[in-house]
């Protein structure tokens, strides 16, 4: 019968015991590092809220305008192609391509010493001539745009161009002179052109020229969507809602108070109550710091 020695049998079963010891709190702290993971993971970051700052406001009797904001090329109101005289054969060319020229100013010379003249003030943008002595038809043209009355065509976003409407009133500024003009919307296009989740479509503004402009200047034009005036508005962060109504939190008594308020226009900054405030009355609410987000729309 073979022996058994019990000093080996009972190190062996002491070195099982430490191992199951050492395994089960290795377990216990992986364990503890998955809640504690876990509970980050749930809890709200502390970036969200560092940007959030609570902000007090007085609902005030005020003129609120909602714009909607583009840069652009400056390009002509007018272009069309002028016909020469059928015919008569080509003397001179008396211009330049992209030379201006005034109303009245002389843009060829034919053999029998007549002359096309330019119908209004323009830049000779291009033609189509036959050599020097030789007869004009009807396929041949100059290419003139106007330089009176000026347009500047717009990309607007697709959530927008609902409130677009031909002879919406617009300002359009010129980088290059630093000047100001008064314009009006011509055209809304109906087609958009999608790009990066995004369809944009066109809105040409219409303004006169001064004299100082150039065709392919560039700048930038707002055009007004809508305006209400003396009407009582408030931040637009001041103002929630629950899908259907629309709520401001009003400071009363010491205290705070839930009031539901009708809405009316807005823009990025305020927003205009209908009812619900009046003048005077205090509204609080959180503000979120999201001026890196703003865009050339507003």
């Amino acid at each position: 019968m073979k022996k058994i020695d019990l000093k080996k049998k009972i190190g062996g079963i002491k070195t099982m015991s430490r191992k199951k010891k050492i395994l089960s709190i290795v377990c216990l702290i992986l364990l503890v590092l998955i809640v504690v993971l876990c509970a980050r993971s749930c809890a709200p970051a502390e970036e969200e809220y560092e940007d959030m700052e609570q902000m007090t406001a007085t609902a005030e009797k005020m003129t609120i305008t909602s714009k909607v904001s583009s840069k652009g090329e400056i390009k002509s109101a007018l272009e069309e192609k002028k016909t020469p005289h059928t015919g008569y054969k080509l003397e001179k060319i008396n211009v330049k391509e992209g030379q201006a020229v005034k109303e009245g100013g002389t843009i060829l010379t034919y053999t029998n010493g007549q002359i096309m003249t330019a119908p209004y003030d323009c830049v000779v943008i291009s033609w189509n001539l036959p050599k020097l002595k030789n007869t004009l038809n009807n396929d041949h043209y100059v290419d003139i745009a106007g330089t009176k009355v000026l347009m500047m065509e717009l990309d607007v976003k697709e959530d927008k161009i609902f409130l677009v409407k031909k002879g919406n009133p617009a300002t359009i500024k010129v980088n290059a002179t630093d000047g100001r003009y008064e314009g009006v919307v011509s055209f809304v296009s109906d087609v958009g052109d999608y790009a990066d989740g995004m369809s944009t479509f066109k809105v040409n503004v219409i303004f006169d020229n001064d004299g100082k402009l150039k065709l392919g200047m560039n700048g930038r034009a707002k055009v007004i969507l809508e305006k209400a005036e003396n009407v009582i508005g408030v931040p637009v962060d001041a103002v929630y809602d629950d899908g259907e109504n629309s709520f401001v939190t009003v400071m009363k008594d010491g205290g705070e108070e839930e009031v539901q308020v009708e809405t009316g226009i807005q823009n990025n900054d305020y927003i205009e109550i209908k009812d619900g405030l009046k003048a005077g009355d205090e509204v609080v609410y959180s503000s979120y710091d999201d001026s890196e987000w703003d865009d050339e729309y507003y």
